[in-house]
């Protein structure tokens, strides 16, 4: 047994030290967790999912994650909204809004690569583009696998594969949207 010393510093300085020692063992047991700016990896989609030539899509850096499918981006200077093309991600009051803008932000991360379709903006004057990360891979399609956008029905050059992929997603119940579907 470690004799106690007989004088009240002593003591402080004694626990002040087992305490610190104490502090050092947990903080080199418990590894500290940091909120990343690189985007989370994906899994990896069907080639169809992933643009052939990354080269050939517009790269741009982003500043905002609005929610599930919305995000602003600088373009040669001025910053622009981009609503995502072909997908529909739950709105503020809808559930798995949450879910879908964090996932979204995680996938996003600091730079993305656009393509136009047909129509140039939407009603509320966003620019439609289709988003990939700067590998090529689609994060529309990414959003629709994990259950947490819808494919649009409508139009766009990826529709059938959103739709597939949607359906599978439902099918298998994976994600926000679809779990509790009957």
């Amino acid at each position: 047994m470690i004799p106690m010393p007989r004088s009240r510093r002593a003591r402080r300085l004694l626990w002040l030290a087992f305490i610190a020692a104490l502090v050092g063992l947990l903080a080199a047991l418990i590894p500290l967790r940091r909120e990343s700016e690189e985007p989370t990896p994906l899994p990896t989609l069907p080639p169809a999912f992933v643009h052939r030539d990354p080269s050939t899509l517009t790269p741009v850096a982003v500043t905002d994650v609005i929610d599930g499918d919305t995000i602003d981006v600088r373009i040669d200077g001025p910053e622009e909204r981009i609503r995502y093309y072909g997908v529909d991600a739950p709105e503020r009051d809808e559930d798995c809004y949450e879910a879908a803008s964090t996932r979204n932000r995680h996938l996003v991360g600091s730079r993305v690569l656009l393509l136009p379709d047909a129509r140039e903006r939407d009603p509320n004057g966003r620019l439609l583009r289709y988003v990939f990360t700067p590998e090529g891979q689609s994060i529309e399609a990414q959003l629709i696998a994990e259950g947490l956008a819808r494919a649009w029905r409508d139009e766009g050059a990826y529709r059938e594969r959103f739709l597939e992929l949607e359906r599978q997603a439902r099918e298998g119940r994976v994600g926000c949207l679809w779990q509790e579907e009957t």
